[in-house]
């Protein structure tokens, strides 16, 4: 997010086993990510459970 927000580029948080478990769906709804990111300049634009190629 870091990293992102220094180059103005807009971020997608990828929810890992740390921060959204996989019984923890609920955990990626708005209110929980507001406050994960509530101290973050350059919070993500979206967030999702996983990352596939």
């Amino acid at each position: 997010m870091v990293g992102a927000g220094a180059f103005g580029v807009p971020s997608v948080f990828v929810a890992s086993k740390l921060h959204a478990p996989d019984e923890s769906v609920g955990l990626l709804d708005a209110e929980h990510l507001e406050g994960l990111f509530a101290e973050e300049p350059s919070p993500p634009i979206a967030a999702t459970h996983g990352l596939r190629w």
